[in-house]
């Protein structure tokens, strides 16, 4: 209880007029006139409304290859810092040598904004308390890599009560899917698990939660399948 704070799971559900349907269908969308993947766009939109809303300053992004962090937070318009222009963008993933690794984390730490993209790496072994967000930008399967991940978000640090867990979540609400159908679907069923099991120690989350499934018809989605 000394070294960790509540967390809070965010479901973000994205809609922009950045994010047509016709570009969605070709799975692709326009930045400032370069063509970008839908999927990741719509990630980067989710990270910046949450940022907005919740006031974070550091987050780490997991994915599920190296090519995809890196992208995310890569230089030009296909990078997260578009949408966060105030944040700094890192990158590490497990293939890195051990220094250069360390170098970047150091420079991650000394910032006051900023978003650590990464593969691989980041669930063990890591201690910056000062991270307020994780967040799942691709499934993952490993109960432990979940819960571990989930931990970087709750350490405690001066300042920090609150840690959050973002999750983005395309729904086609148009077909009446519901939100545990659509975790299934975009196969986020093991990270919804491992957090529903992890809100069972806390009724806070559980309240939380709650109210997400009572509201989750009040907003409008997509499916990017």
């Amino acid at each position: 209880r000394n070294i960790i704070c509540n967390f809070k799971v965010i479901i973000s559900v994205i809609t922009s007029e950045m994010v047509t349907n016709e570009l969605l269908s070709r799975g692709e969308v326009m930045v400032n006139g370069d063509a970008i993947r839908a999927r990741q766009v719509a990630n980067q939109i989710a990270l910046r409304d949450a940022v907005e809303k919740y006031g974070v300053n550091k987050i780490f992004t997991f994915h599920r290859t190296v090519k995809s962090a890196a992208s995310f937070v890569a230089d030009g318009n296909e990078g997260i810092r578009t949408h966060l222009p105030d944040f700094g963008s890192y990158h590490v993933n497990g293939d890195m040598p051990t220094a250069r690794r360390e170098r970047v984390m150091r420079e991650f730490r000394g910032a006051t904004r900023a978003v650590m993209s990464n593969a691989r790496c980041l669930t063990e072994g890591v201690d910056v308390p000062a991270v307020d967000m994780v967040a799942f930008l691709s499934p993952r399967r490993s109960r432990v890599d979940i819960v571990q991940a989930t931990g970087r978000a709750m350490r405690r640090a001066p300042g920090k009560t609150l840690g959050y867990v973002l999750v983005p979540l395309y729904v086609e609400l148009a077909a009446g899917e519901s939100v545990e159908d659509a975790v299934s679907r975009a196969d986020f069923d093991e990270v919804w698990d491992v957090l529903q099991s992890l809100q069972e120690q806390d009724e806070d989350l559980a309240d939380i939660i709650r109210q997400m499934r009572e509201e989750r018809g009040r907003t409008k989605g997509f499916d990017d399948s």
